[in-house]
C-alpha cells in the first residue's frame, strides 16, 4: 500500500480517521528515518515536535534561518 510519497494513516481509536498525505522522494525519507523505517511512527514524531514548536509560538511563516534550538541534558 505505499507508493513512495504517500502515507495513509489512520487513529488508533475507536473513531478512526483517515488522512492521505502526498510526500516527495526527500520528505518521504526525512519522516522514514526520523521513525527509524516506520513511516506512521516518524509522522507522529513530526506531528509531537509541530504541536510543541507552535506551542511555544513559531509559526510556518517564520524565517527559519533566525530561528536557534538549545537542548539541555540532565
Amino acid at each position: 500500500m505505499h507508493d513512495i510519497g504517500e502515507i495513509k494513516f489512520m487513529a488508533e481509536t475507536d473513531d478512526k480517521k483517515g488522512i492521505v498525505i502526498k510526500f516527495d522522494p526527500i520528505e518521504y525519507e526525512a519522516i522514514r528515518a526520523i521513525g527509524e523505517g516506520n513511516l506512521s511512527e516518524g509522522f507522529r514524531v513530526c506531528l509531537r515536535w509541530a504541536v510543541h514548536f507552535h506551542s511555544i509560538g513559531l509559526r510556518s511563516d517564520d524565517n527559519l534561518d533566525y530561528v536557534g534550538l538549545c537542548t539541555v541534558a540532565d
